[in-house]
């Protein structure tokens, strides 16, 4: 319980240059905090300046919120409290660099000959993003980019500080399903559109040489592409992706080294891998232990990384390139007894759209008690997103449940990342149809080799894994219990409610909100509560603004409307997700009550 609740949490870091310095952000869900801690490299000196507390939350779901500065401000950070650029000064003090009121801000570069910054400026009242240039010597805006467009992110200086490369998409589209690489002429203002908007498109960055690298995954899957000139050319042609969907900004995928090589994060199956790309298209597996990495930089000539294992919690790691060791660098929470450990297996059924992908996890926890001997019973875990994705990487919430004798079965069902773009636009339109088939799919198969008992199957799902819960049990009667976090019920009403990043994406998940209000309607659990009989827990927040309160509390009052049970714990003050670790334990001991009453039935 306490690795799942009590330790403290890497959110982020940043390291400089050259390498001699690094900066993290940590969590302490004791009192849901967030503090910057900066260090040397090795660690001799770490502090935390008083009244910082680095945290993005632009488009609902942040992201990186510290970035290495220059000259006077060796340190850049967005400040939770007002959501506004901050800096730290070599003195220590935190200063406020550029603060708007109601505005948010994101995903900064520096360039530190020029002394200037570029970030993102979120506006919601006026549903927009604009791209913000800021001298740090004057402190001056030097002029605003472009006219704001919804949606922007990834704004990167070139070497020479003369070009800004980003990406936007349009209100109704998501980064990962249609977006556009823009180029800025800083000194003139005039921009250019590099793509033609019909691919997905994302991580622009510079080489040494000025050649524009980005991710473009029009062939099929994310590929590292180079731009020189007016020609762009697919650097690489692997059935993988390089990168994965940026639900959260500056969450870096791919970096340059020396002579033009290219060290990125291939995805193949949910499970990453630390690769090196040569400029002639040769791949190469680094054979890095780490099977979930994000957050990539350089620093003093080696990467950086944060990065989790199958049997270690998450840690900022640095990878020797002369030596091509890892080092973990900072580690804030315990690593387990890896004899206790659940290992991943992974799994593949047949559905009616092909292959679906995932990872069983069979209990395995020496001196804990559980369910009787015998084939344990199973909990299928339903990631949200829904373009999201379940790696094998430890997992507390993995391993509460094989520890008290319940196997996991974590599915990447159709729509998810880490299988390519084909494998994501099986969602289409389906949202609601295609996860919960796969699910159940996945379900009878794991039942059918013997490795779970039939009749003892639970599922489980936060946000739009929730969804996927309550039209499963709809579908079917496989499962005993489903347990629900966060969970969208009713479709219509997400889409006039949930924060604006989200709100088009419907569109692509469901179709219009207005055109198809009968699919909306019919894929809403709420809106058919009659059908579910099935025992649900649902757990909370009454702050949360991306799933609000209301579906919850619908859910939970049609159920009993309708003579099922259901069973709601509402938690105040949270939000999208439990951050405080009281709820954090009482939200799992509530589950874990569930599940093992409904097994002693």
């Amino acid at each position: 319980m306490e690795a799942l609740a009590g330790q403290k949490r890497l959110t982020g870091f940043a390291v400089t240059p050259d390498g001699s310095r690094l900066a993290w952000s940590e969590h302490d869900p004791g009192d849901d905090s967030t503090r910057l801690r900066v260090a040397d490299r090795d660690l001799t000196d770490a502090w935390s300046p008083n009244g910082v507390a680095p945290r993005c939350r632009m488009h609902g779901y942040g992201g990186r919120a510290i970035w290495p500065g220059t000259g006077a401000y060796p340190w850049i950070f967005i400040q939770d409290e007002d959501q506004g650029v901050w800096a730290l000064t070599s003195q220590g003090k935190s200063v406020p660099l550029h603060t708007v009121s109601d505005c948010r801000h994101a995903d900064c570069d520096v360039h530190p000959p020029t002394g200037r910054l570029v970030f993102l400026q979120e506006a919601p009242g006026e549903d927009l993003t604009r791209l913000v240039l800021l001298d740090l010597q004057s402190g001056e805006v030097v002029q605003p980019f472009i006219e704001p467009v919804p949606f922007s992110a990834s704004p990167r200086f070139s070497p020479d500080g003369r070009w800004v490369a980003w990406i936007s998409w349009a209100a109704n589209e998501m980064p990962w399903t249609r977006s556009r690489l823009w180029c800025l002429d800083v000194e003139s203002g005039t921009c250019e559109a590099l793509t033609d908007g019909q691919s997905s498109v994302i991580e622009p960055r510079w080489g040494a040489d000025g050649s524009l690298y980005y991710l473009d995954d029009r062939a099929g899957w994310w590929q590292l592409y180079r731009l020189a000139g007016r020609s762009g050319r697919r650097v690489i042609d692997i059935a993988a992706d390089i990168g994965r969907p940026p639900w959260q900004l500056a969450h870096g995928h791919h970096v340059a080294i020396a002579d033009d090589i290219t060290v990125a994060v291939q995805v193949d199956s949910g499970r990453c891998a630390a690769v090196s790309i040569h400029p002639s298209g040769v791949v190469r597996d680094m054979g890095v232990a780490e099977v979930d990495i994000t957050q990539l930089q350089t620093g003093g000539g080696d990467i950086w990384y944060l990065g989790s294992r199958e049997d270690t919690p998450p840690a900022i790691c640095r990878l020797d390139m002369a030596s091509g060791q890892v080092e973990r660098i900072v580690c804030l929470e315990t690593s387990p007894d890896p004899d206790s450990v659940s290992r991943p297996e992974k799994m593949v059924a047949q559905g009616a759209q092909g292959a679906v992908h995932g990872y069983l996890y069979r209990p395995h926890c020496p001196g804990v008690s559980g369910p009787e001997a015998g084939r344990p019973p199973l909990l299928l875990r339903a990631h949200g997103g829904p373009t999201a994705m379940r790696s094998p990487a430890w997992n507390p919430e993995v391993q509460f449940w094989t520890g008290h004798g319940v196997a996991v079965l974590e599915v990447n069902y159709g729509g998810s990342s880490g299988h390519g773009r084909h494998y994501r636009e099986r969602l289409r339109g389906n949202w609601g149809i295609t996860d919960r088939d796969d699910c159940i799919c996945m379900a009878d198969a794991v039942a059918a080799e013997g490795l779970c008992d039939p009749g003892q199957m639970f599922i489980a799902g936060n946000s739009a894994g929730g969804l996927t819960v309550l039209n499963a049990l709809r579908q079917t009667g496989r499962f005993r219990g489903g347990l629900c976090r966060w969970a969208v019920t009713d479709l219509a009403r997400l889409a006039t409610l949930t924060h604006r990043f989200e709100r088009g994406y419907l569109d692509f998940l469901v179709g219009d909100p207005v055109a198809h209000a009968s699919l909306y309607a019919h894929r809403s659990p709420a809106l058919n509560a009659d059908e579910i009989t099935t025992p649900v827990l649902l757990i909370q927040g009454d702050a949360d603004r991306i799933v609000p309160v209301s579906q919850a509390t619908a859910m939970a009052d049609a159920m009993i409307a309708n003579g099922g049970h259901a069973e709601l714990h509402v938690y105040p003050g949270e939000g999208h997700g439990l951050r405080n670790a009281a709820n954090v334990r009482s939200a799992a001991s509530s589950e874990l009550a569930f599940v093992l009453g409904m097994l002693r039935r």
